[in-house]
């Protein structure tokens, strides 16, 4: 142990008076502290994450119908905004980006979401 004048008390962590000691060690505490993240929490932020992904693909396929033909049905933008596939809504978008007319697009949705069904089915 070293005793010195400046040490009140022996101190072997730091050549530095205990008091001092302590509170580079608590403010090294507290920045490093992370916050504890349950796995609850962490499934609940990927959760949160996904639907905004979801919900944003949802915003740019309507916005490109309706920039595209300006009048979308209500019953299309109902079944738009059900689809909870990321992958469906990119293949619609591309669909909506290239196809002539809103009726099309309709039946293109109709034929993509059959296969999907399906899909779940088997």
């Amino acid at each position: 142990m070293i005793k010195s004048s400046l040490f009140p008390t022996p101190c072997s962590l730091f050549p530095v008076p205990c008091s001092l000691c302590y509170k580079i060690v608590r403010r090294f505490e507290e920045e490093s502290t992370m916050p504890y993240v349950t796995s609850i929490e962490r499934l609940a932020r990927q959760e949160g994450m996904e639907e905004g992904i979801l919900q944003t693909s949802r915003e740019t396929l309507l916005e490109v119908l309706e920039v595209r033909f300006e009048d979308v049905p209500r019953e299309l933008i109902e079944t738009i905004n059900q689809i909870d596939s990321v992958s469906v809504l990119k293949t619609l978008l591309r669909q909506g980006i290239t196809i002539a007319s809103v009726e099309e697009f309709q039946g293109c949705l109709d034929q993509l979401l059959s296969v999907e069904e399906n899909r779940k089915l088997h």
